[in-house]
């Protein structure tokens, strides 16, 4: 027969169709012979807190530009802070002394309860006392400007508890002195954060 205008065989014939019973699709790899994992690294990643806030309540900080003290070692300093959407710049802070008499030691608890006492709201009501901000050692810091840049006044911490016939005691009885001492310029804040003026201390 004469083999003209047959087209030779291609190399796809005598293959199985995929479905085909007896015949399986091949893995393209040995099975037998363990594949390399490739390394992917730590794959969980926590996010800082600032990848939640809103771009447009993100702040760029003025630069300090390139004079860097080259005097000394690295150090770790940790900071603790508070985010702040809203602000109103236009108004300074005052910083005062808090001296306690006679000297509490700085115990932490026995300050808040002066603090917190009845006697201090009273000493403060009128210089907005519920703004007020007391690290709970020697400074406080507060919107206002008291009269004279000073103020004074007693905390007994047992008033109301003493008994009529019970012996007189004078150790939880405190005098307190709030005295001025700097006035921070917020709109110098305002100014570093608009990237106005460069980073100072005064």
């Amino acid at each position: 027969m004469s083999q003209q205008g047959i087209s030779p065989p291609s190399a796809a014939e005598g293959r199985p169709e995929l479905g085909v019973t007896g015949w399986v699709e091949g893995l393209g790899v040995d099975p037998a012979r363990g594949t390399a994992q490739q390394d992917k690294g730590n794959t969980r990643m926590e996010l800082p807190p600032d990848a939640y806030i809103l771009d447009d309540q993100k702040d760029t900080f003025a630069l300090r530009g390139n004079k860097y003290n080259t005097e000394g070692a690295k150090a770790m300093v940790e900071v603790n802070q508070y985010r702040m959407t809203k602000f109103d710049f236009s108004k300074d802070i005052h910083q005062y002394d808090v001296i306690v008499s006679p000297d509490t030691g700085v115990k932490s608890a026995l300050m808040k309860k002066i603090w917190q006492h009845e006697s201090t709201k009273q000493a403060l009501q009128k210089y907005m006392y519920q703004k007020w901000i007391f690290d709970g050692r020697k400074l406080a810091w507060a919107p206002c400007l008291v009269d004279k840049s000073e103020i004074r006044f007693t905390v007994d911490l047992d008033e109301g508890k003493k008994s009529p016939d019970g012996p007189s005691r004078n150790t939880n009885q405190f005098f307190i002195v709030l005295r001025a001492t700097t006035q921070v310029q917020i709109s110098a804040i305002r100014g570093y954060l608009d990237r106005k003026v460069q980073f100072n201390t005064s």
